[in-house]
C-alpha cells in the first residue's frame, strides 16, 4: 500500500538495476509521502528496506541507499520527529554503517563515516545513538585486522570533535580510552592504527584536558614524548590556557630489597674526595690548591 506492487517487486527482484530503482523512487517518494500520510507512519517499513539496501552486495545499492538517509533525516526534521520516535528505529541502520567501517573499498568506508556524521548531527537521532555504538567493542571478526580499527579511531576522533564528551553525548574519557585499549591502539604493529589512537587522544585531550593522562601509563618512553609534545601542540589552541601540559605518567618500576642489595653490591665504590686518600681521584694541583683554603 506505501510503494505500490511493481515497485514492491522491484525491491525483491535478483536484478540489481531493479532494485536500485525501487531505493531512487523511493527517495523521490518522500516530500509526498510527509505530505499526505505523513512519515510516521512509514518509517519502520521504509527503515527495513534501508537496512536490506545496506546488506546488499551491490556497492551502486550501498551508495543509492545512504543518499536515501541523508534525504530522509530533514525531511523526519521538518516533521518534528523526536528522537525517542527515531533514534531506536535507526539502531539497524547504525550498526550496518559501523561494520562497513571495515570494508575494503575506500569509497565505502568514507562515505560511511559521512553519514554516521550525519545521523549523529540529526537532531531527530542525535550523537548519543552513534557515540554508544561506535566505543562498543569491534567484532572479532575485525579485531585482527587494522583497517577497519583505523576507521574507527578516526570516526570517534570526528565525534568527541564534534560532540566532545559527557552530559548526553554518550560519550566518556573512559568508554573513549577503554575502546583504544581494547583494540590494542597504543602498541598495534601497524604504524597507522598507533598514529590513529594519538590523534583521537589528543582530540580527547582538547576536551578534557589531563584527565586523559591516566590512560597513558603503559607507553614506551619514545611514545610518551611523542604524546607529550602532541599534548603541548594541542594545549597552545585551547582556550583555557593554564600550566604547560602534565607529563605522561611512566609505568612504575617495581624493584624488591633483594634486587636493590643486589645493585648495591655490584655498583663501584664512590671515590673519597678527601686530600691524601688512596680513592682521591683529583689531580695533584686541584688538592694542593684546596689544601691551602683548610
Amino acid at each position: 500500500n506505501i510503494f505500490g506492487e511493481y515497485r514492491v517487486r522491484c525491491y525483491l527482484s535478483k536484478v540489481w538495476s531493479l532494485r536500485e530503482a525501487f531505493y531512487i523512487k523511493a527517495k523521490l517518494m518522500l516530500s509526498e509521502l510527509s505530505q499526505s500520510t505523513g512519515l510516521t507512519t512509514v518509517l519502520q517499513p521504509l527503515v527495513e528496506t534501508l537496512k536490506a539496501g545496506l546488506d546488499d552486495k551491490i556497492a551502486q545499492i550501498f551508495f543509492t541507499c545512504l543518499s536515501v538517509i541523508e534525504e530522509l533525516l530533514p525531511e523526519l526534521a521538518a516533521e518534528q520527529m523526536s528522537k525517542a520516535q527515531v533514534a531506536p528505529v535507526f539502531e539497524g541502520i547504525i550498526s550496518r554503517l559501523l561494520l562497513k567501517l571495515g570494508d575494503g573499498q575506500v569509497r565505502i568506508r568514507d562515505s560511511s563515516v559521512q553519514t554516521l556524521l550525519a545521523i549523529a548531527a540529526s537532531p531527530v537521532v542525535g550523537s548519543y545513538a552513534v557515540n554508544v555504538q561506535a566505543a562498543r567493542a569491534m567484532p572479532a571478526k575485525q579485531k585482527n585486522a587494522w583497517r577497519p580499527i583505523v576507521s574507527r579511531l578516526k570516526l570517534l576522533q570526528s565525534l568527541v570533535e564534534a560532540h566532545h564528551v559527557g552530559g548526553q553525548s554518550g560519550l566518556t574519557t573512559d568508554s573513549v580510552m577503554d575502546f583504544v585499549k581494547t583494540c590494542n591502539g597504543f602498541a598495534h604493529s601497524n604504524g597507522e592504527v598507533r598514529d590513529a589512537a594519538r590523534d583521537l587522544t589528543v582530540a580527547l585531550y582538547k576536551v578534557v584536558g589531563e584527565d586523559v593522562t591516566r590512560h597513558l601509563s603503559s607507553l614506551r618512553p619514545k611514545q610518551r614524548e611523542e604524546y607529550q609534545d602532541a599534548f603541548r601542540t594541542a594545549g597552545e589552541g585551547r582556550s583555557t590556557r593554564g600550566a604547560a601540559p602534565k607529563a605522561v605518567a611512566a609505568p612504575p618500576q617495581h624493584q624488591s630489597k633483594q634486587q636493590s642489595r643486589r645493585n648495591e653490591a655490584h655498583s663501584p665504590p664512590k671515590p673519597d674526595s678527601r686530600p691524601g686518600s688512596k680513592r682521591d681521584t683529583r689531580s695533584p694541583d686541584k688538592v694542593e690548591n684546596h689544601d691551602l683554603f683548610v
